[in-house]
């Protein structure tokens, strides 16, 4: 394929060769002109390939061999621009076309959107528009996760979006909720699993005690189950005869910070396990043991203990398991660079173990410093956007 292309755009030509001595005409030829897609048409014609430049050298040798060479054809980018420059038309078409395609591929001109069910997808675009993303909209000044944070505001039924632009094509790619058990028969409150700054709230049963801009914190109520008694939906429950206590059902998003500092020394002893499990078992009487089983050392030890009672009574031996995993101790020298990675990627994925499912990260930012000559350390801040009720039944 390469060599296909570098022939095109270096130029090459079709021959026609015819004569008694061709054979002796390829036999030399071949010394210094490369042929390529020769086909023999019997003893006295063949037909061939040579690059352009290599024409000249083949007229020699064929006045010596009595070779008639007819060019055919001549194929390649040389020759289409040769032929192009006859034309100032061409160029201006193809420079307009350049310009247009370039023109045209700068803007979205098509918005697609998937996965939706109960919100309807005009909806969701209708809301895309406004925040910038429309048919129209130029690609270098779209904020996509603008858009994508601005649908999860506008439709609390969504539960994620996604934007990805491909083109001149954009697709919005949303999740739904499930529908909340209305008139479930478990009452309850709706809290906060962690605290935050409240920038979405919205109740779908129960009373709303939050509002955007307010600071909660973990444990807080946001939409109570409990409806308030000079409410319209609580005389209402109250006049058809239903209870006024239901279950809170609703959506409370808000901006969440995570912190996590980590520090590692440069050079350090690691304890690294290098065999199986192993266990022993015994009594331990008085603070001390009696064990029976394999007892590696140096080794990593989980020790396990069950008091022994009979009736009321509780003896004064306790039934012992240990657990013990064979170690080695290693020496780690880290450089600053590898420190600072390693101190980064573990603070990186205490904080994923902490972030809510769905969270849409806001704002991030990474610290390094030095607390000693031989340590480093790494404080990494993240706030995102995720939905922080929790669902707590009366008891």
């Amino acid at each position: 394929m390469r060599d296909r292309w570098r022939r095109f755009i270096t130029g090459y030509v079709i021959l026609r060769l015819r004569g008694q001595r061709l054979e002796a005409f390829l036999n030399e030829a071949s010394r210094a002109v490369p042929f390529f897609g020769l086909k023999r048409y019997g003893p006295s014609l063949a037909v061939g390939r040579v690059l352009q430049h290599h024409l000249r050298l083949l007229r020699p040798i064929a006045r010596r061999r009595q070779v008639q060479v007819r060019l055919l054809e001549r194929v390649g980018l040389p020759f289409l621009l040769a032929r192009a420059r006859r034309h100032p038309f061409f160029w201006a078409g193809l420079g307009l076309s350049l310009l247009l395609t370039l023109w045209f591929s700068s803007y979205i001109w098509v918005v697609e959107v998937v996965g939706t069910q109960r919100v309807r997808a005009e909806e969701i675009q209708a809301e895309a528009a406004r925040l910038g993303l429309h048919p129209g909209a130029m690609r270098r000044e779209l904020d996509l996760r603008r858009v994508e944070d601005g649908l999860l505001l506008a439709h609390p039924w969504l539960t994620w979006a996604d934007v990805q632009v491909e083109g001149v094509r954009a697709q919005i790619r949303v999740a739904e909720r499930n529908a909340p058990p209305l008139g479930a028969d478990t009452p309850g409150d709706l809290v906060a699993r962690r605290d935050g700054v409240v920038v979405q709230a919205v109740a779908f049963q129960g009373q709303l005690e939050v509002a955007p801009g307010e600071t909660v914190a973990r444990g807080q109520v946001l939409i109570r189950g409990l409806l308030a008694g000079e409410s319209l939906e609580h005389q209402s429950r109250l006049r058809s005869g239903q209870s006024p206590v239901v279950r809170a059902e609703g959506v409370v998003r808000a901006r969440v910070g995570y912190d996590s500092q980590v520090e590692l020394p440069l050079v350090e002893v690691v304890e690294e396990v290098v065999g199986p499990r192993r266990r022993s078992y015994g009594l331990e009487v008085a603070g001390r043991s009696l064990m029976i089983g394999p007892k590696p050392e140096p080794a990593r030890v989980v020790s396990w203990r069950m008091p022994i009672q009979i009736g009321p009574f509780r003896l004064p031996v306790t039934l012992k398991l240990d657990e013990r995993w064979p170690t080695v101790e290693r020496r780690v020298e880290r450089t600053l660079a590898q420190a600072w990675a390693e101190a980064e990627a573990r603070a990186r994925k205490v904080i994923d173990e902490r972030v809510g499912e769905g969270a849409t990260i806001l704002e991030e930012t990474v610290e390094t410093y030095r607390p000693g000559p031989d340590r480093v350390g790494v404080r990494v801040r993240v706030e995102t956007l995720e939905e922080i009720g929790l669902f707590v039944p009366y008891q």
